[in-house]
């Protein structure tokens, strides 16, 4: 926005939790990272777009080894935009992922082994669930078994 000729940045709502609403969109998320990267480094990179408020490298909690993905956090919306726009996509000659992150809380719960929708559509998934894998299983032996016969028939020259 431009008040009396001067680009300015516009007032932020309040969240219920204190902070702005908007900070979300000034929080990229950065995938494909070396293990090598460290926060410092990739603040480094990132700051070539704004003033970084925030970076931080995810490491898995039993290793203490990177994940591979991070975050970086911009004072300024605008900055994150213009990281959006004019990241080359790579680092160090290694391809990176950047998109604005998304808060948890508007990512769907993930069902490990049946997806949501089929919950919704069959209210009885779970029997005709183990209705199949039973069958499967009772196909599997009979080859199995079959496969077994074959090869006691066979008999090498």
């Amino acid at each position: 926005c431009k008040r009396d000729g001067e680009e300015i940045e516009p007032p932020h709502a309040v969240g219920p939790h204190g902070g702005s609403s908007r900070a979300s969109h000034r929080k990229l998320f950065v995938g494909g990272l070396a293990r090598e990267m460290d926060a410092d480094q990739l603040a480094t990179i990132f700051s070539e777009y704004g003033q970084v408020a925030d970076a931080e490298i995810m490491l898995d909690k039993h290793t203490g080894h990177s994940r591979g993905f991070g975050f970086v956090v911009y004072d300024a919306e605008r900055s994150a935009d213009t990281a959006l726009r004019s990241f080359p996509g790579e680092i160090n000659g290694r391809p990176v992922s950047l998109k604005r992150a998304e808060p948890r809380d508007s990512q769907p719960p993930s069902a490990p082994f049946v997806t949501q929708a089929f919950q919704d559509d069959e209210p009885d998934w779970k029997a005709k669930y183990f209705e199949e894998r039973e069958l499967r299983l009772a196909l599997e032996m009979k080859v199995a078994a079959f496969e077994k016969l074959q090869y006691s028939r066979y008999k090498p020259y």
